[in-house]
């Protein structure tokens, strides 16, 4: 297996996660971890920092978006999913995605 397909199994991964989370409109147990293998599989792989930076960010706004629910804060949790939403459609087809094909 190649460094390349661990970086685009670590891609596919999270983009599957992202629309999960999004069509159910949940955060699944266990999510946090899977988001931070993937992570691992990314640098593992030497993906671009931007690449890694954009999945931390997510794992950022997944944790957020957990203690926002925990605590029952609509407002913030609605700018949370909002800003989810976001970074999702960034991720498989915002400007680091021209960047990944570029590389490869």
């Amino acid at each position: 297996m190649t460094h390349e397909t661990i970086g685009e199994q670590a891609f596919a991964g999270l983009a599957a996660l992202l629309d999960d989370i999004r069509d159910r409109r949940t955060i699944p147990a266990g999510m946090r971890g899977r988001v931070y293998a993937i992570i691992d599989g990314l640098r593992a792989a030497g993906a671009p920092a931007s690449r890694i930076h954009a999945a931390e960010r997510i794992a950022l706004t997944v944790h957020a978006l957990e203690w926002a629910r925990l605590r029952k804060l609509s407002d913030e949790e609605d700018a949370l999913w909002r800003q989810l939403n976001d970074q999702s459609s960034e991720w498989t087809h915002g400007p680091a995605n021209l960047v990944r094909r570029i590389e490869l």
